[in-house]
């Protein structure tokens, strides 16, 4: 099969199909490593190859309405399957990784998605379930096809499930103008810099939303994909003390609970070509970065402020030595985006203020799947603020998560991040009432007590904002990519 002469990466988002980004690469450096994982390495013409195939395999299974719902635990699996259906024009639909064969019905029931991927025994007999194997076995058979894939940018390239502002599970749809769009922004004002050439080792799992927007962002800059082998005790850190492919990686992509893992442990991981960090998910851990600095000095670090309803970012910051920016920062609001802050009425606030985030623009996945919108900007949940001077954004907290104790609105995630910087403590959780803050802690050892633990936040902490009980607990309940489950 000849290569044709794709152009370099298109710049026009609108008429963009994602699977070019594979395809350019491919064309360019057909031998380069493109994928290193617990199931061995691809190059990028194994990647693209074993897409096209795929998505053949796919495409013979599919009903009119092209949907294919997903739930696995390899990522190497999800991450074949993203280039595969974005190869064919075929709607991937995320699915949690959960054994309850009802529950994964009713999912793929409201999408109306007829085929289901997956490597959980206990979901075997739904009607229309298919190992990845068996897919795998029948993609063999298949021909490379075609190179030159024409994909509609109007067709929705992926659905994920979020909780959404409302607590309700909902769908969200993305097409692939909308990441496109979103890809171009980043370039356009050097948001994907840093991403030219790594090798990085993404550790959310590719069927989340900042997994998924990781991998798109760092291949279309031409960089390798390291994933982590699945079910690991320790998670992607657990693969990092393994040292399966430390000697490669140049950037890590990672969510707060990671990096506060990897930071007690950062002195016993060798990562020899370590450049970049990436922040997301949660605001920067700046414990964790100060116990990292003091093994890699020179590192430049990113942090993004972005929904599962916004492909990629929103805001998006950089910091490299000598550090001189404000590390609280999220950085300045894509151009696609229109934001405003508003107060609980519905009113601006006036600048420097915070307020609720509310978002407007050509990459934003609203309204929900079979909604409508009902109003012109989207609320995000989130508070923050916008710095008059710099015109970066803040991120205070979530509104619905702020506790309100004796008069006071505290953010819980800046409580944990104060208790986890303390001596002793390995992770935490914070919940409230009008009476005062409650902490459960997981120590490290025998030897952390409640006294020792309130001595040292009392001169981190108003007296308001200090636990009145600390609960010492075996673990914190974690969602799966890492997120604190809250009450």
């Amino acid at each position: 099969m000849s290569l044709p002469a794709f152009p370099n990466f298109p710049r026009d988002g609108i008429g963009l199909s994602l699977y070019t980004i594979l395809a350019n690469h491919v064309r360019q450096q057909p031998d380069k490593v493109y994928l290193y994982s617990a199931d061995g390495r691809m190059t990028t013409r194994q990647m693209h190859d074993a897409a096209l195939r795929l998505g053949k395999a796919l495409e013979e299974r599919l009903d009119s309405n092209r949907i294919v719902a997903i739930s696995l635990n390899s990522g190497t699996a999800v991450l074949q399957l993203v280039w595969a259906c974005l190869s064919s024009g075929i709607c991937l639909a995320f699915l949690p990784t959960i054994s309850d064969p009802e529950q994964v019905a009713a999912l793929q029931s409201q999408i109306g998605a007829e085929l289901l991927i997956t490597d959980l025994p206990e979901l075997q007999a739904l009607p229309g379930a298919l190992s990845f194997a068996a897919l795998q076995q029948a993609a063999e058979q298949e021909d490379d096809g075609d190179w030159d894939t024409a994909v509609s940018p109007q067709t929705p390239a992926f659905l994920f499930q979020t909780s959404g502002t409302t607590g309700a599970a909902k769908w969200i749809q993305v097409t692939h103008g909308q990441y496109a769009a979103a890809i171009e922004s980043m370039q356009d004002v050097g948001c994907l810099d840093h991403a030219i050439e790594q090798t990085v080792f993404i550790t959310p799992p590719l069927s989340h939303s900042y997994g998924l927007s990781s991998l798109l962002e760092y291949s279309a800059m031409g960089a390798a994909v390291v994933l982590p082998a699945a079910g690991s005790t320790m998670g992607a850190v657990g693969d990092l003390l393994q040292e399966r492919f430390n000697g490669v990686i140049t950037a890590l992509e990672g969510v707060p609970h990671f990096y506060a893992q990897l930071a007690r442990l950062a002195r016993r991981v060798n990562l020899p070509n370590l450049r970049h960090i990436g922040f997301g998910g949660g605001a920067l851990d700046q414990e964790a970065v100060r116990q990292i600095q003091a093994v890699h000095s020179d590192l430049s670090y990113s942090v993004r402020y972005g929904l599962t309803e916004t492909p990629s970012v929103v805001s998006h910051k950089r910091f490299a030595p000598p550090y001189a920016d404000n590390w609280q920062s999220s950085g300045q609001v894509l151009p696609i985006y229109t934001l405003r802050l508003v107060d609980e009425a519905g009113n601006c606030v006036p600048a420097g203020q915070p307020g609720e985030i509310q978002l407007q623009g050509e990459s934003l996945a609203w309204p929900y799947w079979g909604e409508t919108a009902v109003a012109d900007f989207f609320p995000t949940g989130d508070i923050g603020y916008i710095d008059p001077t710099t015109q970066e954004l803040f991120i205070k907290g979530r509104q619905s998560a702020f506790l309100k104790v004796r008069g006071y609105r505290l953010s819980p995630e800046y409580l944990e991040s104060v208790i986890g910087s303390c001596a002793g403590v390995v992770d935490c959780r914070v919940s409230g009432s009008e009476t005062g803050i409650l902490a459960e802690v997981v120590p490290a050892d025998a030897s952390v007590s409640s006294q020792t633990l309130l001595t040292a936040l009392a001169a981190k902490l108003p007296n308001y904002a200090l636990p009145e009980a600390i609960t010492f607990v075996a673990a914190i309940p974690r969602t799966h990519s890492g997120k604190i489950k809250r009450y």
